[in-house]
């Protein structure tokens, strides 16, 4: 145990590579289960045996920001290669812009990306009033 923790250690009198590792794992598990990514190009895969989990790994993966400025607004379009994706909108302190205007501008963002424009039709928005 890692002093102070219910963290189990191990110590290993050869290297370790994370080929190997990786492959004891897949070999030990009974199911995996992996994270959603949101665009923010994380992902985390965890293993399980008979349904108890015994380790996870945590991969980074290539993900792309990006912004579209206009005046004091931002729009911001976050992909990554696992097919997450995640929209943000900061805009200055009480101010509000009709959905219809910031739906198209996304749209635009997704057609300049190389995505289907169409898909910002199915999403739902969530407004955050900022505090400041």
């Amino acid at each position: 145990m890692v002093a102070g923790t219910r963290t189990p250690s191990i110590d290993a009198s050869d290297p370790v590579t994370f080929q190997r590792a990786y492959a004891h794992m897949e070999a030990e598990r009974t199911d995996v289960e992996g994270s959603g990514t949101g665009g923010d190009g994380w992902y985390t895969e965890r293993s399980l045996r008979d349904g108890v989990q015994f380790a996870d790994v945590d991969f980074v993966v290539q993900s792309l920001a990006v912004v579209h400025r206009d005046g004091d607004r931002e729009y911001r379009l976050k992909f990554d290669r696992l097919g997450g994706f995640n929209l943000r909108i900061v805009l200055p302190a009480g101010e509000e812009i009709p959905e219809d205007e910031y739906r198209e501008t996304f749209r635009r963002m997704f057609a300049d990306a190389g995505l289907d424009p169409d898909h910002v039709d199915e999403l739902s928005f969530e407004y955050t009033r900022s505090m400041w």
